[in-house]
């Protein structure tokens, strides 16, 4: 019995360490992404534009 815990507490102990690395890893790749996209984002043009719409009985006027 105390061989298979050993076992089962050094599986788990694997475990453990490879998802605090797979999450660290991850935590690193998003924030090279989000520094990639904010260095070379074009800061002189909207990212979206967007339309404002004013209702008037049955017709519309855009803005």
């Amino acid at each position: 019995m105390k061989k298979i815990m050993y076992i089962f507490f050094e599986k788990l102990k694997i475990y453990t360490i490879n998802f605090v690395i797979f999450f660290l890893l991850v935590e690193i790749f998003l924030y090279l992404i989000s520094y990639y996209d904010m260095r070379y984002a074009d800061k002189e043009t909207l990212h979206g534009d967007f339309t404002i719409v004013v209702f008037d009985d049955e017709t519309f006027y855009p803005l």
